[in-house]
């Protein structure tokens, strides 16, 4: 919210990870006050839901949810999954 790019630029491989860091805006350069941080979860919330049609629901995931999404994220982890064209 405040302009904190340090993760971002973490994240950064390759030939990206030596190039000039990409100037960014927070919230807190837009808006004339920040909001709740639990006001902006809800308004993401509400968007994704009416974006995709589905009410987003809340709660745990079930053991075959936890498999999956153990897999799923294995393979975005991957740099050729990343950086494929």
């Amino acid at each position: 919210m405040h302009n904190d790019q340090e993760i971002v630029e973490s994240l950064r491989v390759g030939e990206a990870a030596t190039a000039e860091p990409v100037p960014a805006v927070g919230l807190a350069e837009l808006l004339p006050h920040l909001p709740p941080v639990q006001d902006l979860m809800d308004v993401l919330v509400s968007a994704f839901g009416r974006e995709f049609g589905r009410p987003v629901c809340t709660g745990t995931l079930r053991p075959e949810e936890e498999e999956l999404a153990r897999g799923l994220a294995q393979r975005y982890r991957d740099d050729s999954w990343t950086w494929r064209r």
